[in-house]
Protein backbone atom coordinates (compact mmCIF):
# COMPACT_ATOMS: atom_id res chain seq x y z
CA UNK A 1 0.00 0.00 0.00
CA UNK A 2 1.24 3.50 -0.88
CA UNK A 3 1.54 5.99 1.97
CA UNK A 4 0.17 9.37 0.80
CA UNK A 5 0.16 11.06 4.20
CA UNK A 6 1.64 14.51 4.60
CA UNK A 7 5.20 14.87 5.88
CA UNK A 8 4.10 17.61 8.28
CA UNK A 9 1.85 15.40 10.41
CA UNK A 10 4.76 13.98 12.41
CA UNK A 11 5.94 15.55 15.66
CA UNK A 12 8.92 17.90 15.90
CA UNK A 13 12.15 17.58 17.86
CA UNK A 14 11.70 18.63 21.51
CA UNK A 15 14.12 21.57 21.07
CA UNK A 16 11.99 22.90 18.22
CA UNK A 17 8.82 22.57 20.31
CA UNK A 18 10.57 24.39 23.16
CA UNK A 19 11.76 27.22 20.87
CA UNK A 20 8.32 27.65 19.32
CA UNK A 21 6.77 27.69 22.79
CA UNK A 22 9.20 30.39 23.96
CA UNK A 23 8.48 32.46 20.86
CA UNK A 24 4.74 32.06 21.30
CA UNK A 25 4.77 33.13 24.95
CA UNK A 26 7.28 35.98 24.55
CA UNK A 27 4.69 38.44 23.26
CA UNK A 28 4.24 40.15 19.95
CA UNK A 29 7.00 41.26 17.60
CA UNK A 30 7.28 43.40 14.51
CA UNK A 31 7.78 41.50 11.27
CA UNK A 32 9.69 41.72 7.99
CA UNK A 33 12.95 43.03 9.36
CA UNK A 34 11.75 45.20 12.23
CA UNK A 35 12.03 42.44 14.84
CA UNK A 36 14.58 41.57 17.51
CA UNK A 37 15.72 38.40 15.69
CA UNK A 38 16.56 40.29 12.51
CA UNK A 39 18.46 42.89 14.55
CA UNK A 40 20.49 40.14 16.23
CA UNK A 41 21.27 38.47 12.89
CA UNK A 42 22.18 41.83 11.40
CA UNK A 43 24.59 42.59 14.25
CA UNK A 44 26.15 39.13 14.00
CA UNK A 45 26.64 39.45 10.24
CA UNK A 46 28.18 42.92 10.74
CA UNK A 47 30.72 41.30 13.07
CA UNK A 48 31.41 38.32 10.80
CA UNK A 49 31.93 40.42 7.66
CA UNK A 50 33.42 43.43 9.47
CA UNK A 51 30.80 45.68 7.82
CA UNK A 52 29.32 48.06 10.43
CA UNK A 53 26.81 49.47 7.91
CA UNK A 54 25.47 46.08 6.72
CA UNK A 55 21.66 45.98 6.54
CA UNK A 56 19.63 42.78 6.39
CA UNK A 57 16.59 42.96 4.12
CA UNK A 58 13.98 40.23 4.51
CA UNK A 59 11.93 39.22 1.51
CA UNK A 60 9.16 36.68 1.39
CA UNK A 61 8.99 34.58 -1.75
CA UNK A 62 6.04 35.62 -3.90
CA UNK A 63 4.70 32.09 -3.98
CA UNK A 64 4.26 32.20 -0.21
CA UNK A 65 2.19 35.37 -0.06
CA UNK A 66 -1.55 35.82 -0.47
CA UNK A 67 -2.36 36.90 -4.00
CA UNK A 68 1.26 36.45 -5.09
CA UNK A 69 2.22 39.97 -3.95
CA UNK A 70 5.80 40.55 -2.95
CA UNK A 71 6.21 41.53 0.68
CA UNK A 72 9.40 43.46 1.42
CA UNK A 73 10.44 45.44 4.48
CA UNK A 74 10.47 49.21 4.56
CA UNK A 75 14.19 49.06 5.28
CA UNK A 76 16.80 49.60 2.55
CA UNK A 77 18.20 46.53 0.76
CA UNK A 78 21.73 45.25 1.24
CA UNK A 79 24.20 47.11 -0.95
CA UNK A 80 24.75 45.38 -4.26
CA UNK A 81 21.47 43.47 -3.98
CA UNK A 82 19.31 43.28 -7.07
CA UNK A 83 16.08 42.89 -5.09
Amino acid sequence: MINLRSDNEVGAHPLIIEAVSRAFTSGSAFSYGADEWTRRVENRLRDIFDKPDLVVAAKVDQRETPGGKSMVPSRPPVRGSTT
